[in-house]
């Protein structure tokens, strides 16, 4: 790996343009002000210099090789494992290698981690730039910000694992993805947070294969808008998102018009397993404030769906609409709670079916309650659940306290099925 260096960090080599010559580099440790002393061997080869030998004095620390700069100029260290505490630009991390960004450490420009390499973002440290990953990322702290590009603003995955400890992946813009964009791979959110990125699908994360794991943290204040905005804070095409706590909230899904949606988790295919946590006070002009499920599966064990608002149509929930047709898309509630939700239209907890005025009049959607609680939801009709060309199964729990002009508790409509 050749970071690029600052001027005056290494000191210049003399005489490195004979043969067979012993020399002696000088390495400024800029933490101790102190220069520690390499000899080397080397032979002179026209365009490349070959290390046949070295020795590290001071602390014995294992060195894969020095290169030293034919024409003079500054001399790259490549140690197993380089910190990185100063302003630098782009870099790749290669196979075998490891670097680790510090406080101090700002980097300008896009690191790519190519499969085998390791990174490490501590607290601290600021990268204006993307992180590519094939390899391994480990973000203690630091962030992630102000970049933009077609897809992952601030993260891109394609083969490799992403481990969030804490920081921040704040202020990205994308066409897909505007925070991070899981194309194949492995992300794991402990604590941290994905916060205020933009994008026209996937405000904060798009999850196109690979896993998600969100175990803490925070992925809100992010937004999706245009034609097509779906999943202001998640939206999940493939792959498997598992939600074990933390929140996805105050994100906006704000669609140019044509019946959208998802403001905290839009998804269009995989799978969202809801263990724990909140997805809650997001909002969407179109369906689906907290949640939007189109030929796709949401299974709710516990956690909480609340106080988001879907303006057109399911203020908690909607199931199985799209913007133009209908379509399939199943939820099952094994506990938890959806409640507080409100929208102007149908379904202020769960929208099963479509009311969509491009629909079709047939719809595979199903909405199945084994437990858990819908209560205190508002909408026009159908407080707390409105069926349209959908399927409900009601097994047990309760739907109670909603609110609506018409159906508080249920409302079904044309071409329906519920049983309880």
């Amino acid at each position: 790996m050749n970071l690029p260096v600052l001027a005056g960090l290494y000191e210049e080599i003399v005489n490195n343009n004979s043969n067979d010559e012993s020399n002696i580099a000088y390495y400024c440790d800029e933490e101790n002000y102190e220069y520690e002393k390499y000899t080397e061997e080397y032979t002179y080869d026209e365009e490349e210099i070959y290390s046949e030998e070295y020795e590290y004095e001071e602390n014995k620390e294992e060195i894969e090789y020095i290169e030293i700069d034919a024409m003079g100029g500054y001399i790259p260290i490549m140690p197993l494992l380089s910190t990185i505490d100063f302003t630098t630009g782009a870099f790749t991390v290669a196979n075998g290698e490891t670097v680790e960004i510090v406080a101090g450490g700002v980097v300008t420009g896009n690191i790519t981690v190519e499969a085998g390499g390791e990174l490490y973002i501590e607290d601290g440290a600021i990268i204006n730039g993307r992180v590519i990953i094939q390899g391994t990322v480990t973000m203690n702290g630091g962030e992630i910000t102000g970049n933009t590009a077609g897809s992952g603003g601030g993260v891109e995955i394609s083969g490799g694992t992403f481990t969030m400890n804490g920081g921040e992946i704040s202020g990205n813009t994308a066409w897909f993805g505007g925070g991070v964009h899981v194309f194949n791979g492995i992300f794991i959110m402990h604590y941290g947070r994905i916060s205020d990125n933009t994008a026209e699908v996937g405000g904060g994360v798009y999850l196109a294969g690979g896993t998600f794991t969100m175990n803490d943290g925070e992925i809100s204040g992010n937004e999706t808008s245009g034609s097509y905005s779906y999943g202001g804070g998640v939206y999940i095409s493939g792959g498997t998102f598992t939600m074990n706590g933390g929140k996805i909230n105050d994100n906006i899904a704000w669609d140019g018009g044509s019946g959208c949606g998802g403001g905290g988790v839009a998804l269009s295919g995989g799978i969202f397993i809801m263990n724990d946590g909140e997805i809650s006070g997001n909002l969407t002009n179109g369906t689906g404030g907290g949640v939007y499920v189109l030929n796709a599966t949401f299974i709710m064990h516990y956690g909480r769906i609340s106080d988001n608002r879907g303006n057109s149509a399911g203020g908690g929930v909607a199931i199985g609409c799209s913007c133009w047709w209908t379509g399939d898309g199943n939820f099952t509630m094994n506990g938890g709670e959806i409640s507080g939700n409100t929208t102007f239209g149908a379904g202020g907890g769960v929208h099963v079916g479509c009311d969509s005025w491009g629909a079709s009049n047939t719809s595979s959607a199903t909405f199945t309650m084994n437990d858990g609680e819908i209560n205190e939801n508002t909408a026009n009709r159908g407080g707390g659940v409105y069926v349209l060309n959908g399927n409900v199964t009601m097994n047990d729990g309760e739907i109670n306290k909603n609110t609506a002009n018409r159906g508080g508790g249920v409302f079904v409509e044309r071409r329906s099925l519920y049983n309880e």
